[in-house]
């Protein structure tokens, strides 16, 4: 193991034609963290593995009481579609009463919350769900689009017409940086440098003190904060927008990634948060007025976190469901809809590890996760480092801070070109 090492002096007039940084051990572990680690937290650790709720949903949109479920004969449920309002509110539906049989009513969103009560004791909730579907998915395979491609011959430019767009799936970890993230997952990083040929981009630096700027910069490409060059003996790169304006007002009409992909390009998008305060809503935005993707989990967070004691006593740690579990099968549920088209998805989890500098009992979750994106670009990313805790405090994390993970892997047959450039 070895520990932090200072660069040697940098030449000022070489500064951008040569970049010596801070490494810091290959694991990303040094004695401080060692000591102060948590190897061994895992909140779902003696969760029931068996738990099934008491209503079922079909495909086709219609609810049911579970057969399999134990007790089902002792509680009355009812459900209601929940719907996109904007990024604060949900509507629903008027609740509907299930039964043995599939309903009559069809449940026309992707978000279907189902609420049952002990049929003896009305006032005893013995479950509040809220189901995941790909509601109205037309897997149409997307369309032609032109593609600046490269002749593996002659390395020049030329435009193809091809049939299949490559997805694209963005995974940000609020707060992980790049040395955390080798230490907290080694696995998943093994698989992604072996099975995908991920790039590790080791020296990616933040351009805000938290999410909201950090988002803003990367999915629409503006600045919010200042940012000082001083250090380079240069100015500051002034910001594009002030924070009023990019808090009171929404981002419809701005050129946001997901959106300019899904109206533009024809591409299924997903867009899925486990936090309400997320990247475009922090501390108290607008954010979107009208949803910005094909599927949009904002309904579902809304009404969660509305709901909170609720929500985790019913949807929480004890049936084996993390904050980040309903991300990934709604995720799931959207890759499995549209097999053959073209998709983008950005998946953004804060509660993994944004007030935890132990983030290791996910790493065999994402290892069994990241198996089926060979032909995809993957974006698996941080926005900054850990902001609080022990680690902090150490040398590493006044270093970790400011250097998120970033590891990009390009589809297969992209891969030898993109080895060129390079």
């Amino acid at each position: 193991m070895r520990d932090f090492k200072e660069p040697a002096a940098i030449d000022e007039t070489a500064l951008f034609s040569t970049c010596v940084l801070a490494e810091f051990a290959e694991d990303g572990w040094t004695n401080d963290v060692l000591r102060q680690a948590n190897v061994n937290y895992d909140p779902i650790k003696k969760c029931d593995e068996r738990f099934q709720p008491y209503t079922m949903l079909g495909g086709n949109g219609a609810v049911w009481l579970n057969p399999f479920r134990e007790g089902v004969s002792g509680v009355k449920c009812k459900a209601r579609a929940i719907y996109h309002k904007d990024d604060w509110y949900y509507n629903a539906s008027s609740w509907v009463e299930i039964g043995t049989a599939a309903s009559t009513v069809v449940f026309n969103s992707d978000f279907v919350h189902t609420h049952c009560v002990n049929a003896t004791n009305r006032k005893e909730i013995v479950e509040d769900f809220v189901h995941l579907q790909m509601w109205n998915a037309t897997d149409d395979g997307g369309a032609k689009i032109n593609v600046t491609t490269i002749n593996s011959t002659s390395l020049e430019e030329e435009e193809e017409e091809v049939d299949e767009k490559p997805s694209v799936f963005i995974f940000v970890l609020d707060s992980v940086a790049n040395s955390q993230a080798r230490r907290s997952l080694p696995k998943t990083i093994s698989l992604l440098h072996h099975e995908f040929d991920a790039v590790n981009l080791r020296h990616v630096n933040k351009v805000g003190e938290n999410s909201h700027p950090n988002g803003i910069a990367f999915l629409i490409g503006k600045l919010i904060t200042d940012l000082d060059k001083g250090i380079f003996g240069m100015g500051k790169e002034n910001a594009d927008w002030n924070e009023t304006y990019a808090c009171d007002r929404y981002f419809d009409d701005d050129p946001f990634i997901l959106k300019e992909f899904t109206k533009v390009k024809g591409y299924k998008s997903l867009i899925a948060e486990d936090w309400a305060h997320g990247v475009f809503n922090f501390p108290n935005c607008k954010g979107f007025e009208h949803a910005p993707a094909t599927h949009y989990m904002r309904p579902f967070q809304i009404y969660y976190e509305q709901n909170m004691k609720q929500s985790r006593k019913f949807m929480g740690e004890k049936q084996c469901l993390e904050f980040h579990t309903h991300l990934f099968n709604y995720l799931n549920k959207f890759i499995d809809a549209y097999k053959e088209s073209p998709k983008i998805s950005m998946v953004w989890a804060s509660e993994i590890a944004h007030d935890y500098s132990n983030g290791t009992h996910v790493d065999s979750f994402f290892f069994k996760f990241f198996r089926n994106f060979d032909e995809s670009f993957v974006y698996f990313m941080g926005d900054h480092g850990i902001r609080w805790g022990p680690v902090n405090e150490m040398w590493i994390g006044k270093r970790e801070i400011n250097n998120p993970m970033m590891f990009v892997s390009v589809p297969r047959h992209m891969r030898f070109f993109a080895q060129i450039w390079i």
